[in-house]
């Protein structure tokens, strides 16, 4: 081969380029994973229930996925199909399968599922990637930047401006304000993320296979996250990072005098710093404050009892992906208030969506990867040598081969990548595990992109430490190279139209429960109901099968009976097919069942079935007011079961004794006006008492992932009828 040394290098570059690209290729695909990353952090970690933050990601995974073909094609090696590339496809095809088998929303199934999927298509690409340690060296800088990114974010919210938020027309809600959390809106998700990437930080700092400038930063990033971790999770991620900074000096360090030493320099320095850190900022004092006296999240505690109940009900199988946010109504303690759409631990959310089927599917690639890649990891010296130095070792006297490898090793050899790879990928990962069993990071496909990129690093460990499975270019590793850029093109093909209808329906039921609040506004201005069934007919245009905006639609057409404009028989007729292919699309739904018997019985047609429907809402959710208001007040028109209508509406006056329609029922009946009524009269009362007993609107709920809007300024923009720019 000709040699380029004596021509510039501008043309060396370019003469490399035209011979083989793929070097090129390869570089631009690993930035370009970077930005997939950095999109899925900067937008809320890409929160699903939302809708829209998935968007834009899932188009950037089908451009990286277009770019790894062209890789494919270029490249003169391919590495050969191995079985670890396949772990999670068990896990993925039960839950797909159970989406259309058990689930009872669909359009919820697949909000769970296709994400799953796209995440899936990242490892398999990074698998068919990873062909030496350069692709290494890639991923640990661009998950360092990332870390670093999401960090600083944290800090510019925290230190300096408390309120900021990345929407300047939504805010930060309160409950989420004693923390730092950047971009991730929660800070037990910032801190999440921050456990994860703990121990790569203090690997690279550690160890010289790295070069200065990256030790340093890593060594900053290192103490930052410490630092982070501290204004961000809560009092169980504090006891995982301190787990965690226990463990590290024993995969990190080899002597154990060394660690001994780490561990009395680590004392001495928190000594130091423990009268700077309580007497410099005013901040870290409060925070350590909240921190001391935490308020118990009853919420969280709710949502693990509430999984497991319905665990409890299909153990084996589960109740099917996107189950659980119907399932909490059912099975809610009345005492507990606000709503939860997820239980606040990875395993409570696997226990009740997929049953320990899904359990063993889901764990079994983890442990398996996990414990070969420790056990890898203890057979692997902390130094590698040079061959030569390592001959002249072995021909020393045994008692002076102890003293020489100690300054030899330092430069005649370097710690093995794979040593650093396996002793901080596996402690990140396992640590991450243990803290969401109180935490719901895995909602956010930041976090599961994370875990794919680690996953695949350590599931590949042979084929990029010994390019054993490494082949020449063929028709078979072309197509294995293009399988990711087919899978996420049928993702995205499926999940894009319910992300963006998924995000209309949000936007519209926003502004309808927030117009329900005051409906005086809807007397004066019915156009509000006309703009908000506008979003809901685009959220249905873009997914038929969206039970949601069905429902959320019925209910708009219900809210007519504010304005005054229509007769209940109008009204109601005009909302019944809406919510009757709402009840039929997701039976489990309350909100459906509820409007759908207030349309039913404001007809007046059919109150038999009413009645029915009615019963079917009460037993999806006995502890909401207006649902045990309404069936109270249905038995009592009815003095057969008076008494139980009476018991009812006694039980709503005892948690809001300020409840008007419970209150006038009551004294009605107490007074005799409800005795012996003609069956005309029953009519209409029921028709009168369906129409003003309505669904209640609760906007201080957990938020979905992206902020409520302000009341105030939600109600301003549902007034002048403007845009949402979101």
């Amino acid at each position: 081969m000709v040699s380029l040394h004596h021509k510039r290098p501008l043309f060396r570059f370019f003469w490399k380029i035209g011979n083989d690209p793929s070097g090129l290729l390869e570089g631009l695909q690993y930035l370009f994973l970077g930005f997939c990353l950095l999109l899925a952090l900067v937008q809320f970690g890409g929160f699903v229930p939302y809708g829209l933050p998935m968007v834009d990601l899932t188009r950037a995974l089908l451009a990286l996925g277009a770019l790894h073909g062209l890789v494919a094609v270029f490249r003169k090696k391919q590495p050969e199909l191995r079985w670890e590339w396949l772990l999670p496809l068990p896990f993925l095809l039960w839950a797909t399968f159970a989406v259309p088998l058990i689930s009872p929303s669909s359009q919820a199934g697949w909000l769970v599922v296709l994400p799953l999927w796209q995440i899936y298509g990242l490892f398999f690409l990074l698998c068919n990637s990873l062909r030496g340690s350069r692709g290494v060296l890639w991923i640990i800088g661009i998950i360092l930047a990332v870390g670093m990114v999401a960090l600083l974010a944290g800090f510019f919210q925290y230190y300096l401006y408390p309120d900021w938020f990345t929407l300047l027309s939504r805010e930060r809600p309160a409950f989420y304000g004693d923390g730092a959390a950047g971009f991730l809106l929660d800070p037990v998700n910032l801190g999440g993320l921050l456990i994860l990437l703990l121990p790569l930080a203090a690997g690279v700092m550690r160890f010289n296979r790295f070069g200065g400038p990256a030790r340093i930063l890593a060594g900053f990033l290192f103490l930052a996250s410490i630092l982070g971790l501290f204004i961000t999770t809560n009092r169980w991620g504090l006891s995982v990072t301190l787990g965690l900074l226990l463990v590290l000096p024993f995969l990190l360090i080899e002597r154990p005098k060394n660690r001994w030493r780490t561990y009395q320099v680590s004392a001495l320095i928190l000594l130091l710093l423990a009268p700077a850190i309580w007497f410099g900022t005013d901040a870290l004092q409060e925070r350590l404050a909240f921190l001391m006296d935490f308020p118990e999240d009853s919420l969280g505690e709710a949502s693990r009892e509430v999984a497991m109940d319905g665990f409890g009900t299909a153990p084996f199988t589960g109740r099917g992906p996107g189950a659980y946010p119907y399932l909490w109504e059912q099975f809610r303690g009345a005492e507990v208030e606000g709503t939860s759409l997820y239980p606040v631990s990875l395993y409570g959310d696997l226990l009740v969506q997929t049953g320990l089927l899904g359990v063993v599917l889901f764990g079994f690639p983890l442990v398996l990867i996990l414990g070969r890649s420790y056990a890898h990891w203890r057979e692997t010296p902390f130094f590698r040598m040079k061959k030569e130095a390592e001959d002249r070792m072995k021909r020393m006297p045994k008692h002076r081969q102890r003293r020489a490898r100690r300054h030899k090793d330092k430069k005649q050899g370097r710690v093995p990548l794979i040593k650093v790879v396996e002793g901080t990928f596996v402690p990140g990962m396992v640590a991450y595990l243990v803290y969401s069993v109180f935490d719901y990071g895995h909602r956010l496909p930041l976090h599961l992109m994370m875990l794919a990129v680690l996953g695949a690093v350590l599931a590949t460990t042979r084929q990029w430490e010994h390019r054993h499975s490494a082949r020449p270019r063929n028709r078979r590793g072309i197509a294995l190279g293009l399988l990711p850029m087919l899978l996420f093109s049928l993702t995205a093909l499926i999940a894009v139209p319910r992300y963006q209808s998924q995000h209309e329906a949000f936007l519209a039921g926003e502004r309808l429960e927030a117009a329900l609040l005051e409906p005086g506004r809807i007397f004066a201005r019915p156009a509000i109901l006309h703009e908000t069934g506008n979003r809901y007919d685009r959220a249905l245009r873009l997914n038929g099968g969206n039970s949601e905006a069905h429902r959320g639609k019925g209910e708009a057409l219900l809210a007519r009976y504010h304005a005054d404009l229509q007769s209940n028989e109008d009204i109601a007729a005009a909302a019944l097919p809406v919510l009757e292919e709402a009840a039929r699309l997701n039976g489990a739904d309350w909100k459906a069942m509820f409007a759908l018997a207030r349309a039913l019985l404001m007809k007046g047609e059919n109150p038999l079935r009413g009645l029915q429907t009615l019963e079917t809402a009460y037993m999806r959710a006995p502890n909401r007011i207006e649902v045990m208001t309404l069936h109270g007040a249905m038995l009592l028109l009815d003095a057969r079961y008076a008494d139980q209508g009476v018991a009812l509406l006694e039980q709503v006056l005892a948690r809001e004794p300020d409840h008007p329609q419970a209150a006038e029922l009551l004294n009605r009946y107490a007074s005799g006006a409800l005795a012996d009524p003609s069956e005309e009269e029953r009519r209409l009362s029921r028709q009168l008492l369906a129409a003003r007993i309505g669904r209640v609107p609760i906007l201080k709920e957990r938020v979905l992932g992206a902020g409520r809007l302000h009341p105030d300024e939600l109600l301003q923009q549902i007034t002048t009828l403007s845009e949402d720019t979101f």
